[in-house]
């Protein structure tokens, strides 16, 4: 899941809806990526604008890590956006 725009964070909260994918094995991630107000102005603004690449990086980082840690595989990836993490995505 990625969101990273306009200085708001994922909001980190129970998810019924999460439940069945749980049992089923899934991992759910949740990639804090610059633009987000996850870590303060300097982040938000590292990642909106002309930097907006970095935003795109910092997600393909967290895949990336889950995939070399072994928590999940390439062709078992799978990522959801909400609003402005379309473009994060979108690259």
């Amino acid at each position: 899941m990625v969101y990273g725009a306009y200085g708001h964070s994922l909001d980190l909260y129970y998810r019924d809806e999460i439940l069945p994918l749980l049992s089923r094995g899934w991992i759910i991630a949740l990639a804090h990526v610059r633009g987000g107000g996850d870590l303060g102005g300097a982040w938000y603004a590292a990642g909106r604008g002309l930097y907006k690449l970095n935003s795109m990086r910092d997600f393909q980082t967290v895949v990336q890590h889950l995939q070399h840690e072994g928590w999940t595989r390439e062709s078992l990836t799978a990522a959801q956006c909400a609003s402005a993490g379309g473009l994060v995505l979108g690259k």
